[in-house]
């Protein structure tokens, strides 16, 4: 089976220009936003009931996570006969505890960015109210965005070792470096086209499609002083 590893954060903050990098490597497949580990769960605790559904997991014994995980591995092997996959369902920062129990050999990657440019990115971009509803609003997007904080904070807290930090503005501030980092946090060796990312022709189906097109640039960072008169109730709300 293939390895999995896991770029997990929020929207806007660097997770497809990672995911780009790491499957410019000749030994990963970079299968995008895929929900298939959310899937494999919901096949095993398919309760609506968020109290029914929490009760049946923490009452499950440990086959079932075992399940998971091996039918996770087995679906994700159908996508690719490269030694590593990488699962860009950024979202999925919300079952890490879920991931370490089923796949321990899993590598989780988590891409962080300064919250207001983040929470920027976010709210300039369409994504359809089914996707993210919590994207239109500030005062919403700001309680979405200090909710992530918080359970990522426990995650690090719960299992230190497990999360591997990848912070958007080093990135592109010093790029060779820290891609050589991510590489090696990735336990692959060292090949040169993942800092030529931009030549990748693989498909990207997020609205970052453009920018994983492109080389390194800088002028992003800090893109919310441009907006800060408009955002002034994100960022009464938001956490740094």
């Amino acid at each position: 089976c293939a390895l999995p590893i896991f770029v997990v954060g929020m929207p806007r903050s660097g997770t497809s220009l990672v995911e780009q990098i790491i499957s410019s490597h000749h030994e990963v497949y970079g299968a995008g936003e895929i929900s298939t580990f959310s899937d494999c769960i919901n096949k095993v605790f398919n309760y609506p009931d968020q109290n029914i559904f929490f009760n049946n997991v923490n009452n499950s014994n440990f086959d079932n996570f075992k399940n998971i995980g091996e039918n996770y591995l087995k679906q994700i092997s159908k996508l690719s006969s490269k030694k590593i996959i990488v699962d860009k369902m950024v979202l999925n920062f919300r079952l890490i505890g879920f991931i370490k129990i089923c796949i321990p050999e899993a590598k989780i990657i988590h891409c962080s960015r300064s919250s207001r440019d983040t929470c920027i990115s976010i709210f300039k971009n369409f994504f359809g109210k089914n996707v993210m509803p919590w994207a239109y609003d500030q005062i919403e997007l700001a309680k979405y965005y200090n909710g992530y904080k918080d359970l990522i904070l426990h995650w690090k807290d719960v299992i230190p070792e497990s999360i591997h930090d990848v912070v958007y503005e080093d990135l592109v501030n010093n790029p060779e470096e820290e891609v050589k980092k991510l590489i090696k946090l990735c336990g692959l060796e060292w090949d040169p086209n993942c800092l030529n990312f931009f030549q990748n022709k693989r498909s990207v189906n997020t609205a970052s499609v453009n920018q994983v097109r492109k080389n390194f640039y800088k002028s992003s960072v800090e893109i919310w002083r441009h907006y800060e008169d408009l955002f002034v109730d994100l960022f009464k709300h938001l956490k740094n």
